[in-house]
This record gives structure tokens, sequence and C-alpha cells, in this order.
């Protein structure tokens, strides 16, 4: 949407709220969308928790430079400044 000048996008948020473990190529696949937001400057967010101790240090190196809130709507209220 953002390539093809649709709307103007500010953020994505992924909801993995009803996910219990991210698999195998999940850690790759957020931060290769998080590296395609950052390059049209549009944020990305995860919305959601889950256990992090489980996942290889290289995982769990890649989900930190992720930016995580507990639910969609905590995102987007702290990103766009709604109180």
């Amino acid at each position: 949407m953002a390539r093809t000048g649709h709307r103007r996008l500010d953020i994505v948020v992924i909801d993995v709220s009803a996910s219990d473990t991210i698999s195998r190529g999940g850690p790759e696949a957020l931060g290769h969308a998080l590296h395609a937001c950052s390059r049209r400057r549009i944020g990305f967010a995860v919305a959601g928790t889950f256990d992090l101790r489980f996942l290889s240090p290289a995982a769990q190196r890649r989900l930190a430079a992720l930016t995580w809130y507990p639910t969609v709507e905590v995102a987007i209220t702290s990103v766009t400044g709604r109180r």
C-alpha cells in the first residue's frame, strides 16, 4: 500500500496476542517487516506478549529490536500520542 501511494501509512501493528510462541522463521519475518517499514518511514510495532526465554539467543536478539506493546490499543495510543 505504501509503495503504490494509496494512502499514507503511519504505523503497522502486528497482533500476536493469540500466539503462544514464535516458530522458526518468525523472528526473521518480523525483522524483515521492521526493515521494510523503516525504509519507508513507517512505524512498526508488535502487540501481545509471550515468553521469549525459550527462543534461541539469535531469535531473542532479533525480537529485541522490535517495539512491543501489551495490546493493539496500547500500541496505537502510544504511537499516535492519543491519551
